[in-house]
């Protein structure tokens, strides 16, 4: 067997430890001594990628045809690392304190945009790694049913919410959403006997997905089925469609009763406080729902006074009044601060802006962020066209991405891994059917003999 051949076994298989790897983030950045699994997977599929274009023709080939591709998205992000740089600049010496955080910004930054160029070509040269990287995706928080032996609860569980491998609940539910939302298009829209395990995996992820506690992960989750669901009754309007969007909510609603009865009271009655209390009009009503629906008749949990002097969190305090704060800080600052600015210039308390679309200017400034429209416009317009296949894996990156604009107005996303993998993905499909179209219009074009 040939060494290519190998290849096309060995990086798609990289390409999926890779992402499944993403929702692993304890550890710290190689330049501090301690890789995390993702980096140890990319370095070794961008070292497979690189001597696979060093070996093969075809690679090389490939390479040619993505070089337009290549060069446009490369000029955009030069250009949004170059704010990033004059931000720090004109910033210099503030950050000076806080300098490791602010390299390591930048290191992200360069790790990110690599994963976005490598997925792009690894989906345009080897079909069935857009696939497994998918599933490997929607099953990756398999991890996190670990939080439920109590002896590594400290490890997995924080105030209540699950917080995944030592990291932040609401990028862990961003995570986990992923993974609903792929099983949810797998259920949809995979032709074959096998779609009841998108069931399946969105019945054992949804405690999770609760577990985790993000009101804003929760909301584009909803968001985005409801866009889903329109859009493929649309594709083809019947009575079988309907069908399987009906089932496909009944899904989700048993499992989030049964999330409910098996997740702990403290995380049950946390989980009322943010989501469900505001909304009551009540307090009769309110103490109503706690006591026999979340808490389940639980009398001495539900007399237990603290819980019932912890207020409901309401959108200005949450976030509101933060990014009134993070806006007065663009219109100021032009120029934006540089990466990891909330750690020396927070918005409030320590705080960055908590929403993705105000992290980048106060990071890249006016000009960064207008590369960056530019950026995400482009990634928008080729998720419209893997849409037209409507099969299962356009569909799942653009739902995916979707998910990932909407989340991102209540959260910091801008060098989220699972991001960037998901649009070079985007790209990369998109690229592989436009190569395909120029190469089959080619061969129309060729007379015949």
């Amino acid at each position: 067997m040939k060494i290519s051949d190998y290849h096309q076994h060995i990086i798609p298989t990289l390409f999926a430890l890779t992402a499944f790897s993403l929702v692993w983030r304890q550890g710290k950045l190689f330049l501090t001594g301690t890789l995390k699994p993702f980096e140890v997977f990319f370095c070794i599929l961008f070292l497979f990628v690189l001597f696979e274009l060093a070996t093969s023709t075809k690679s090389r080939s490939l390479l040619r045809d993505l070089k337009s591709t290549g060069i446009f998205y490369g000029v955009l992000l030069g250009s949004i690392l170059l704010f990033m740089f004059i931000g720090s600049v004109l910033s210099f010496p503030e950050w000076v304190s806080s300098a490791p955080k602010v390299y390591l910004g930048y290191v992200s930054m360069i790790i990110v945009s690599s994963a976005f160029f490598v997925s792009t070509y690894v989906v345009c040269r080897y079909r069935k790694s857009l696939h497994w990287g998918l599933l490997a995706m929607a099953v990756s928080p398999v991890i996190f049913f670990a939080a439920f032996i109590p002896r590594w609860q400290n490890f997995f569980i924080r105030y209540t919410r699950l917080i995944g491998a030592q990291d932040d609940p609401n990028i862990t539910a961003s995570f986990i959403a992923t993974s609903l939302l792929i099983a949810s298009v797998f259920y949809l829209y995979k032709k074959s006997r096998l779609r009841w395990l998108g069931g399946l995996c969105i019945f054992l992820s949804m405690p999770l997905f609760l577990w985790a506690g993000s009101r804003g992960a929760m909301l584009s989750v909803a968001i985005v089925l409801i866009s889903l669901s329109a859009l493929y009754f649309s594709q083809g309007p019947s009575w079988k469609r309907i069908g399987a969007v009906f089932t496909l909510f009944c899904i989700f609603i048993l499992s989030i009763s049964v999330a409910i009865t098996v997740l702990p009271e403290p995380t049950k009655v946390l989980l009322y406080q943010k989501s469900i209390k505001p909304i009551l009009p009540n307090q009769g009503l309110s103490e109503f729902v706690l006591k026999n629906w979340i808490l389940e008749g639980d009398d001495e949990f539900y007399a237990d006074a603290i819980l019932r002097n912890v207020s409901a969190e309401t959108f200005s305090i949450s976030r509101g009044n933060l990014w009134s704060l993070a806006f007065k800080e663009i219109v100021k600052s032009p120029f934006g601060f540089g990466p990891a600015y909330h750690n020396w210039h927070p918005i409030q308390y320590g705080k960055g802006a908590h929403n993705l679309w105000l992290q980048i200017p106060l990071t890249v400034g006016w000009g960064g962020f207008l590369a960056w429209f530019i950026f995400i416009g482009a990634i928008f317009r080729s998720a419209i066209q893997i849409l037209k296949k409507e099969d299962f894996a356009g569909m799942a990156l653009s739902a995916a991405f979707l998910f990932f604009l909407v989340s991102g107005i209540f959260i910091d996303i801008l060098t989220l891994r699972q991001l960037w993998l998901v649009m070079g993905m985007i790209v990369g499909y998109a690229s592989l059917q436009k190569i395909n179209e120029e190469k089959s219009n080619v061969l129309d074009a060729t007379p015949n003999p």
